[in-house]
């Protein structure tokens, strides 16, 4: 649970190698505007190491202030197979991002897509599937996002994926 108390982490992931649990913070049971002040505690992610789940890694939360616009970090995945740790989320009305988050307590993004289109635009779920980034908007529709950086470097590709179910692990990395 994130440590202020308001929300339950809802959306839910494992890294690759099964080492760390990233949780998200559906702020106002995701209605709710998240990301009025970058430097709050609402509307997250946060990183837990799965056999500590007590105590976060660190967490993450957009940099670009949102208003009041619905915002939380939403529907998610980690790329798999890459040298360290990369997720990829919806933040709702704030836009589709790429985290570095290969040390939890320093996350870093180093890519994102907000398409300042009114405020219906909202992606619902952003998630990493065969080296492209699959972005469900609900007014948008779907738009396909390839991530030009190195940190996509040797991401394993999969027969059929649903990012919802994690099926497997990659060990050995």
């Amino acid at each position: 649970m994130p440590p202020h108390g308001r929300s339950t982490p809802i959306p839910t992931a494992f890294t690759w190698d099964g080492s760390i649990v990233v949780f998200g913070d559906e702020f106002a049971g995701g209605g709710g505007p998240g990301c009025t002040d970058p430097n709050d505690l609402i509307g997250r992610v946060w990183f837990y190491d799965r056999g500590d789940p007590v105590s976060p890694l660190g967490s993450y939360k957009i940099p670009r202030p949102q208003g009041s616009q619905i915002c939380t970090m939403h529907n998610f995945n980690v790329i798999p197979g890459v040298r360290g740790n990369v997720l990829v989320a919806a933040s709702n009305m704030g836009g589709t991002t790429v985290v570095d988050f290969t040390d939890p307590a320093a996350a870093t993004e180093i890519g994102y897509y907000d398409s300042h289109q009114p405020a219906t635009a909202s992606p619902w779920s952003s998630y990493w599937y065969n080296d492209f980034i699959y972005a469900n908007d609900r007014a948008r529709g779907v738009d396909v996002f390839l991530l030009s950086d190195r940190a996509r470097a040797g991401a394993k590709r999969f027969p059929y994926l649903n990012p919802q179910t994690q099926e497997n692990l990659i060990r050995g990395r």
